[in-house]
């Protein structure tokens, strides 16, 4: 039976190629060392092999997943390293991501890394992911410091606990010309039901849609975490 490779060791190897493919992972410490170099001096990292199991979030954007997975099949393959991909959703069944992730933590077979937009706040005071400040030095060696947000929402106790490396906008968005012509400005509406009901005037049989679903998804945990934040309320 193969052992799983180190969890540091992947993702020092893939740090650079991938941009560093993960938002917040388990790490182990590094692997074994490897034959030294021609010419003399320090032996070099070893290639270690064995498995490697990876949970991806599963993106609005087809060729972004697409690209990541290839990726990563890709270099596995070049490392001889046995990759298990699984989807977040499909991982969690039915059950909430991040109590997910919490009982495999606990049942002593947590997934490698893991790729996913979760409260990096939360999965810490869980205890699910683990110092990774290192590599997040080395990623900014060559890329640059993260942004302020990114430190400001992943460094605690003054250690990162997740891979920052990508970022997008969030909140909501609307139709500016739609509720002017209404006589509406939503930079007005400060509650929940007084913005329902601005955006039921505006509604038509041809424009209508408003939030985001309450579901088992991360549309669910967005929608859950917006109301929180928009009355004030923050993860302990």
């Amino acid at each position: 039976m193969q052992s799983k490779i180190s969890r540091r060791r992947f993702l020092q190897a893939t740090g650079g190629a991938l941009s560093a493919g993960v938002l917040a992972a388990c790490v182990a410490p590094g692997g074994a060392p490897a034959p030294a170099a021609e010419g003399g001096g320090e032996a070099a990292p070893a290639a270690e092999t064995g498995s490697l199991w990876v949970i991806l979030d599963i993106d609005f954007h087809d060729t972004y997943n697409e690209h990541t997975q290839t990726e990563l099949q890709e270099y596995a393959a070049e490392q001889g390293w046995e990759l298990e991909l699984a989807d977040s959703q499909g991982f969690a069944a039915g059950s909430g991501e991040t109590e997910r992730l919490s009982a495999a933590v606990q049942a002593g077979d947590p997934p490698d890394l893991v790729r996913h937009t979760l409260s990096a706040q939360l999965l810490h005071e869980l205890d699910l992911t683990q110092d990774v400040s290192d590599l997040v030095g080395e990623i900014e060696d060559v890329y640059g410091p993260a942004s302020p947000y990114l430190q400001l929402t992943k460094i605690f106790d003054g250690a990162w606990y997740s891979v920052p490396y990508h970022q997008r906008a969030g909140g909501g968005y609307y139709r500016k010309d739609m509720f002017e012509g209404a006589g509406i400005d939503l930079q007005t509406i400060r509650t929940y039901d007084k913005l329902i009901e601005a955006c039921l005037e505006v509604s038509t049989s041809d424009f209508y849609g408003w939030g985001i679903t309450v579901n088992r998804s991360g549309d669910g945990n967005s929608i859950i975490q917006r109301i929180k934040c928009g009355w004030g309320a923050g993860w302990q």
